[in-house]
């Protein structure tokens, strides 16, 4: 049982690594693969178990030879592999990311601004007007 886990860790290690040497968001990485995301965080994390279908399949996705990424697992196997000390949670943005959620903003408080309300007390009308049904 305990050989188990410390191979999950090794697992872990190895493919969260080699994630972000390229890269590449969690989220982003869990459709490529046609996983879920708490499934990819599971196995970045330890908590979940991975079958050789789903790690050559990751694999393909890191840009690695199967053999290799197997290769990698053994040698942190052999070098006594840690529990991940990651937090839990979402990731911190990358500045490309942090540009486009700023530029959102920025979109979102000129919209709030265009609504504040008229000197009257009402909402000022934006877009289409609607017109009332003759009776």
């Amino acid at each position: 049982m305990e050989r188990n886990i410390f191979v999950r860790w090794a697992t872990a290690k190895v493919i969260w690594e080699a994630r972000n040497q390229l890269d590449i968001p969690r989220d982003r990485f869990a459709d490529f693969a046609n996983f879920s995301e708490s499934f990819i965080a599971g196995v970045e994390r330890g908590t979940c178990g991975i079958s050789l279908d789903a790690l050559l399949q990751l694999a393909e996705i890191l840009k690695v030879e199967g053999p290799e990424l197997v290769r990698r697992i053994v040698e942190e196997l052999k070098r006594g592999p840690q529990k991940p000390q990651r937090p839990t949670g979402r990731q911190p943005k990358t500045k490309k990311q942090e540009k486009t959620v700023k530029a959102g903003a920025a979109g979102v408080a000129a919209k709030k601004k265009a609504n504040k309300t008229a000197p009257t007390g009402k909402p000022k009308q934006i877009g289409k007007t609607t017109k009332k049904r003759a009776s």
